[in-house]
């Protein structure tokens, strides 16, 4: 009898009781939760950072498009040269509204400004910002914003400093031979600034970068924004 009831208590001993075994389980949930939570969140800094990067990106190329300009001489006239013609390239933002596909906020042009007649070298954006169709012919591509990240707010800065920025729903940043400076513009091209902020944001706005172009052709990515 006696070794009976020292086995059991063994027995007892040797396992977990059911209030042991829903704490254990209770702690590794919120564990799980936490770990979940803050891989959420690093992923989607990631894919705004990746945003930033790609819109400066898209700026810098303009500049190497609208730089570069090499016209060959053929018969005593200039004809097309390593990227269409003698023409001024640019990258083009709208948040105002929305078209076909994702909303304009979601996506940013850039734009070979070749368009003729009273539009002709006027550096800005002519066509609509969905690029479709034929009489969207200065659309060179569309870049898009995924994962929800979008254009939050455009700044143009017209004096010294941020503080007399004005916001605005459109914008153009342009660029053209021989000089690697930028042409700022509004979005009639009927003013020039000094510089440009476009600021992006993660979805619910948890997470915000800007990006900054300069006159003189700078380009920086900040997680500070004016």
């Amino acid at each position: 009898m006696k070794r009976k009831i020292l086995q059991k208590k063994n027995n007892l001993e040797e396992g977990f009781s059911l209030m042991e075994l829903l704490v254990v389980i209770a702690i590794l949930i919120i564990l799980l939760s936490i770990s979940l939570f803050n891989y959420d969140k690093f992923g989607k800094d990631v894919e705004l950072e990746n945003a930033v990067y790609s819109m400066a990106l898209a700026i810098r190329e303009a500049q190497v498009y609208g730089v570069n300009k090499a016209l060959k001489d053929v018969g005593g006239s200039n004809v097309e040269d390593y990227f269409g013609g003698d023409y001024g390239y640019g990258v083009y933002f709208n948040r105002a509204g929305a078209s076909s596909g994702p909303s304009n906020s979601q996506k940013f042009v850039l734009y070979i400004d070749n368009d003729s007649g009273a539009n002709a070298n006027n550096k800005i954006f002519d066509s609509s910002s969905d690029c479709s169709g034929s009489a969207n012919d200065e659309c060179y591509s569309q870049i898009f914003l995924t994962k929800g990240n979008y254009i939050k707010e455009i700044k143009l800065k017209g004096g010294s400093d941020w503080s007399s920025a004005v916001t605005v729903g459109r914008a153009n940043i342009y660029f053209k031979r021989p000089n690697p400076d930028a042409t700022i513009l509004n979005d009639d091209g009927s003013q020039i600034y000094s510089a440009i902020q476009i600021k992006i944001n993660s979805p619910a706005d948890v997470y915000s970068r800007c990006v900054r172009a300069g006159a003189s052709g700078d380009i920086t990515i900040s997680r500070t924004c004016y």
